[in-house]
């Protein structure tokens, strides 16, 4: 097992942990939207509280399949003969970086939503959402960047 799946499968293991640990913690009622101000808008049953750890379990799972069974990605730019298996071979070369990054991502955003769970927004929930979208973004263009790389090789 690489550093990095080590570093997945251990945020995987807290992701569900503070999920939990907030389920359990919770009033029955909590809020589920903001305004403007940083004041909820709405209330719903606690139980949303783990929509989103669930929906980084689901994101781990998907990326722990895909690594494994490594399916015939269709890539967003022709691929010469002969240099698709080197292409597929250098996206999925990525996934770890992926899984270890989702699953701590998922758990920051769980915190944060945890931390405005008990009444106004936190502040830090902006930032942390902005981070976690660039920096997914940048891993997956890296991806991508390898990919092509390995289907046009600068000789």
């Amino acid at each position: 097992m690489s550093l990095r799946d080590a570093i997945g499968y251990t945020a995987l293991v807290a992701l569900v942990a503070v999920g939990v640990a907030a389920f359990v913690s919770l009033p029955a009622t909590i809020p589920t939207s903001f305004g403007f101000d940083g004041r909820p808008q709405g209330w719903g049953p606690k139980v949303t509280i783990l929509l989103l750890p669930a929906s980084g379990v689901v994101a781990f799972a998907i990326a722990t399949i895909a690594q494994a069974t490594r399916p015939r990605a269709t890539l967003p730019f022709r691929v010469p003969d002969g240099r698709q298996a080197a292409a597929q071979a250098a996206l999925y070369a990525g996934t770890g970086d992926l899984k270890a990054f989702l699953t701590c991502g998922f758990v920051a955003l769980t915190l944060v939503q945890v931390a405005s769970s008990r009444g106004n927004l936190s502040p830090a929930f902006f930032p942390v959402l902005a981070t976690f979208v660039i920096v997914l973004l940048g891993i997956v263009t890296g991806m991508f960047v390898r990919a092509w790389r390995a289907a046009y090789p600068v000789a």
